[in-house]
């Protein structure tokens, strides 16, 4: 589906204001460039003989994240090609996390340029997609994701799925050779479910797709009979649901399952604490303050006005107004599944370690949808006889207080990744319930000289190393987070980790 170019104004100004968003982008996450390796960087790369030699490429399709640890060990993450990552970036830069930082702070600047065409094939104009790809790259939210190091994981899967969606538009375009796009849409698929799991979403975004715009040149969708455009649309998604049936294949023979069961949770402490957890995911997307690698949001275990009864009522109303708004827009309904449809795994909070079932770096690609729609909401703009640069000035003003807002914001609240102190600090300020951030900076107290401060922060022994010192129970790795037995207080719902693999501290 060909952009239509007529109220965007010259290519020349647009691809300036692109080059601008970019590089503001760069600047808000320049810091990060400066910053050492932290949380698991030590583990999965410093420490890890399997990203230090092209000699373990091929078991990187045969092990799960964690299985060069213990083989027999099964785990919930299988990423050959985020091993790949590593290995390419081990090889340009060794051991020197400046460089590290740079390719992953340029995966990032690469999918906020992938944001832009998106929003731009679907909104058709060049000035709102510059605005989506503003709010998207600058965003706070994005901070954990492009100031860790293993946090690639998610830019890197939004890189290769938005690059997989992006070639199936292309291929629709009847001018274009369309069986070259859509042989390049499924190869981009295939190596962004191997980057990550959340990117077998991609088959319902484009069954979705297929059945709000219909073929080209059909006219309206919505006058063909709806049985029709339902199996159209899945015939479409064939291809794509052939290669997820090839992953889920290769996944269980390597994870030995799968998923598995992290922390035991009966159903109904899962459906009461979806609503809290969503709740925060919408406040941190429209205020993202406060931010931090470590949350402690509380599993509820029954029907109570904070937990369960405000964010279900709040949510309620967004979902109403989502779909009364995407009932009369397919560009807005389009965006919501966007947004909505990555967020759907997270909901199986079973697979997360005990307490880490809310994570900033998980919006990532679920925030594409929440730009679209902000550029959706920012074009209605118009009111107002003030004119900036031919543009109404409403929406120049809100472009530029917004982006500085976000990052000024992004800039501020990235120093606290600089290391590892600093991160555990104020994770336990943001979150002093929260077992990992005391656990964590209680052994890095004592790595540092400083063992009566220790037990101020986490029970127990402490080694000095926050990654893989302390002993292994039950089959776990040394130093292994999953670990039963590592919290003083059980959580509300007394769920307990168990079962095989070592996930990390969390899920990458």
């Amino acid at each position: 589906m060909p952009t239509d170019h007529s109220v965007l104004g010259s290519r020349t100004s647009a691809g300036f204001l692109v080059a601008l968003v970019l590089s503001l982008t760069f600047v808000a996450y320049s810091g990060v460039i400066r910053y050492e390796f932290v949380l698991d960087d030590t583990a999965l790369i410093v420490e890890n003989p399997a990203v230090h030699s092209w000699q373990f490429l091929p078991r990187y399709f045969t092990r799960s994240l964690w299985g060069f640890e213990n083989p027999n060990l099964p785990g919930n993450y299988y990423r050959p090609v985020f091993y790949f990552w590593l290995r390419l970036n081990h090889m340009l830069f060794g051991l020197n996390p400046a460089g590290w930082h740079l390719t992953t702070l340029g995966m990032h600047l690469v999918v906020t340029l992938l944001v832009y065409l998106l929003a731009a094939r679907v909104l058709r104009e060049r000035l709102a997609a510059i605005f989506a790809a503003a709010i998207f790259g600058l965003h706070p939210i994005h901070i954990e994701a492009v100031a860790w190091v293993c946090g690639v994981t998610d830019p890197l899967e939004a890189a290769l799925f938005l690059g997989s969606l992006l070639c199936f538009l292309k291929s629709r375009d009847r001018e274009l050779r369309s069986r070259a796009w859509m042989a390049a849409s499924l190869v981009l698929y295939g190596f962004a479910i191997l980057a990550k799991e959340s990117a077998a979403v991609l088959p319902l975004i484009i069954v979705a797709y297929k059945w709000l715009y219909g073929c080209p040149g059909e006219g309206d969708p919505g006058a063909r009979p709806h049985g029709g455009r339902i199996v159209r649309a899945f015939r479409t998604a064939v291809p794509y649901l052939g290669l997820t049936a090839i992953y889920v294949l290769m996944r269980v023979r390597v994870v030995k399952g799968l998923t598995h069961t992290m922390t035991e949770m009966p159903l109904t402490t899962v459906f009461f604490t979806a609503p809290s957890v969503l709740w925060f995911y919408v406040k941190h997307m429209v205020w993202p303050f406060g931010l931090s690698a470590f949350y402690d949001p509380p599993y509820v275990i029954r029907i109570d006005v904070s937990n369960f009864a405000v964010p279900a009522t709040a949510l309620a109303i967004l979902v109403g107004g989502l779909g009364w708004w995407a009932r009369r827009n397919r560009e807005a309904a389009f965006a919501a599944l966007l947004l909505a449809a990555p967020v759907l795994p997270l909901l199986n909070f079973r697979v997360f370690l005990e307490g880490e079932i809310a994570h900033d770096r998980y919006m990532y690609l679920p925030s594409v949808g929440f730009a679209i729609l902000c550029a959706l909401g920012w074009r209605r703009l118009k009111f107002g006889s003030l004119r900036i640069f031919g543009q109404p000035g409403i929406q120049v003003l809100l472009t530029v207080m917004i982006g500085g807002v976000l990052g000024v914001a992004t800039a501020y609240q990235s120093v606290y990744w600089a290391d590892n102190l600093v991160l555990y600090s104020h994770g336990l300020k943001v979150a002093p319930n929260n077992a990992l951030a005391k656990i964590n900076l209680a052994n890095l107290a004592v790595k540092r000289g400083y063992p009566e401060r220790a037990g101020v922060f986490g029970p127990g022994n402490h080694s000095g190393r926050e990654r893989a010192t302390r002993p292994g129970r039950k089959g776990y790795p040394p130093g292994d987070r999953a670990c039963p037995g590592r919290r003083k207080q059980p959580l509300r719902t007394r769920p307990r980790t168990k079962g095989p693999g070592r996930p990390g501290w969390r899920p990458q």
